[in-house]
């Protein structure tokens, strides 16, 4: 996943630069611009600080746009199936068509 490239399309889209965003995120300027420069893949708090300027949810950054119309078990669903590897999710898969064909 490119976290990097989402949040520069962001920044773009609202004509902000590096220094604006550290302004509204309160991620220092450097940390941003080392995440950009150096390729560096920020922490789960920087990602946090920078949703919450760009006026986001950590969610809609890692998954796209629409996530805000699920309810909160399909968030909470959609937030672990991303925790798993390729053999669980198919196993996932599995039980909920098994779980589905009973009804």
């Amino acid at each position: 996943m490119d976290l990097q490239g989402k949040i520069r399309e962001l920044m773009d889209a609202r004509g902000w630069t590096i220094y604006r965003l550290s302004k509204e995120s309160g991620v220092s300027w450097s940390t941003i611009r080392n995440m950009f420069n150096r390729n560096t893949e920020p922490t789960v708090p920087t990602l946090e600080a920078l949703c919450a300027g760009l006026g986001i949810s950590l969610a809609t950054l890692l998954l796209g746009e629409g996530y805000e119309d699920l309810d909160e078990s399909q968030r909470e669903l959609l937030s672990n199936w991303n925790l798993l590897n390729d053999h669980d999710k198919a196993m996932v898969l599995e039980l909920m068509k098994t779980l589905n064909s009973k009804k």
